[in-house]
């Protein structure tokens, strides 16, 4: 039988050798998340099953109001007074960005929105509804650090 001094040898040789490969392990994992978190690294053929979207609410009563797309790229607003709305925080050139606008018109209705600078079908901004408690829903996308967004009317006059 080997000696109560040897098995402690055994058991130390182990854990020291365990600690090593966990030690290594992490390293590694630390590694991979730095190379995947650099501005060289792009992930390739990911597959969702599901996914949120945080929504960006607010009310806007004021004559101007930007939309921070570096803070959400989905904006469901409740317009409450005649505003002019525009972009800010696009991400840089070479990346695509889509934002989709839920505008819904206050319970008084009449609201006029000066949409973004934005290329439209035609040449043509949508005409917004007006009615009181009325929802229309805009998306635009932008791929050259917001040198040029392009819009379309998804959904008009919605209840």
């Amino acid at each position: 039988f080997p000696s109560h001094d040897t098995r402690l040898t055994a058991v130390e040789t182990f854990a020291t050798s365990g600690y090593g490969q966990a030690n290594t392990a992490t390293n590694l994992a630390q590694a991979a998340f730095n190379s995947a978190n650099s501005s060289a690294a792009a992930l390739q053929s990911v597959q969702l099953r599901a996914y949120k979207e945080y929504v960006n609410t607010a009310t806007v009563t004021t004559a101007t109001y930007a939309l921070n797309l570096a803070d959400s790229n989905i904006f469901n607003l409740t317009i409450g007074a005649n505003t002019t709305l525009s972009f800010t925080g696009a991400p840089t050139s070479g990346n695509l960005l889509s934002v989709t606008l839920i505008m819904t018109q206050d319970v008084t209705g009449g609201r006029i929105v000066t949409l973004p600078t934005a290329k439209y079908s035609d040449g043509i901004a949508p005409a917004l509804s007006i009615g009181p408690n009325s929802t229309d829903v805009l998306t635009y996308f932008t791929f050259n650090g917001g040198s040029t967004y392009f819009g379309a009317f998804a959904m008009a006059n919605a209840y």
